[in-house]
């Protein structure tokens, strides 16, 4: 099983999660993903949470969001009630069951846009902890991407999300506004553009 990954702790957002710790809390027994798979409740609140858009467009996640940014789902009563990370189950959904690299260790769901909470199966790969490090490292500086966002990966996900839901009962282009306001709001890049424009 996998857990997808944030680069919070490595832009200073976050404290770095211990490896044994973070391996514990995303090696699932198999038993565990086929029950919640299975569970009518826990799928429907994962498809209730995901704020879907055109095939190549983020899916914005409006559930819980951790410290780091990543989003959070918690199981029904029927599979135990733990929170689980939803692109973990996302994956499960999409492209079937996970598994472990050639040398046994866990792989990692890199989010390929950057948005830590974009729930877009297309936007994701399965790659190493350092393949996860090499993404964020080639595109952090870049003004206009998420990576820069002032408010860190969970301020960005918390403020696209409530921006969503606040617009939701005005229609699709009232959403999608909402959704470039919220995104450009803690851009330096765009923040710059607008005071030079």
């Amino acid at each position: 099983m996998v857990a997808s990954r944030s680069t919070a702790w490595r832009a200073g957002f976050a404290h770095r999660p211990r490896q044994a710790g973070r391996d514990r809390a995303v090696r699932l027994p198999e038993g565990f993903w086929r029950s919640v798979l299975a569970d009518l409740e826990t799928v429907a609140r994962y498809h209730r949470s995901v704020y879907r858009r055109g095939p190549g467009d983020h899916w914005f996640w409006l559930g819980p969001i951790s410290q780091d940014g990543q989003a959070k789902l918690r199981t029904s009563k029927a599979v135990g009630s733990r929170t689980i990370a939803a692109p973990v189950l996302g994956w499960h959904l999409s492209r079937g069951g996970l598994r472990r690299m050639p040398d046994g260790r866990l792989p990692v769901i890199r989010h390929a846009c950057d948005e830590s909470a974009c729930m877009n199966p297309a936007h994701w790969a399965l790659g190493t902890r350092a393949d996860n490090m090499a993404d964020y490292q080639d595109r952090k500086s870049d003004p206009l991407g998420p990576l820069a966002d002032e408010r860190g990966p969970a301020g960005r996900a918390r403020a696209i999300r409530d921006a969503i839901l606040a617009a939701r009962a005005h229609g699709p282009e009232a959403v999608g506004q909402a959704i470039r306001r919220a995104s450009d709001q803690g851009m330096p890049g765009v923040q710059d553009a607008l005071t030079l424009g």
